[in-house]
């Protein structure tokens, strides 16, 4: 993993206003409108992507509204890359969607491993809200 840069903070503040409307879009069901501000905030991160704090809440931002809007080919690359970038320490649900995203691609071994590891970080809880499609992947012994 790349070492974790800092932004100087004119980028930060604008790297977070479009993230703070992708989050607002997004908690009103405005997937579309949010993904397109997470893109926007994404853009402004400076390469290698992956070495900044920001990019993995953008990338994660954009991977949960991928999985939402049925295009889970980009929430897998999404989701997969946020892996590669600092602080996700903790984060279940990055890997929770990262286990559905495999699943609903056809990874049923790279899902049940992603849905192993959510489930070990966030407990039942965490799929309380979800399909029990992905809970009975975790059940069965294919």
């Amino acid at each position: 993993m790349p070492k974790t840069r800092e932004l100087d903070d004119e980028l930060h503040r604008r790297i977070t206003a479009f993230t703070e409307r992708g989050n607002e879009k997004f908690e009103a069901e405005r997937f579309h409108e949010a993904y397109a501000d997470y893109e926007r905030a994404l853009k402004l991160i400076p390469e290698p992507v992956e070495s900044w704090e920001a990019s993995t809440w953008v990338l994660l931002g954009l991977g949960d509204c991928g999985f939402l809007l049925g295009d889970y080919e980009a929430a897998l690359r999404h989701l997969e890359r946020a892996l590669e970038c600092p602080d996700i320490e903790g984060s279940e649900f990055l890997i929770l969607r990262l286990g559905q995203a495999r699943y609903e691609t056809g990874d049923l071994k790279g899902a049940r491993e992603a849905l192993e590891d959510a489930w070990r970080l966030g407990g039942a809880e965490l799929f309380e809200d979800e399909d029990p499609k992905y809970l009975g992947l975790l059940r069965s012994r294919s």
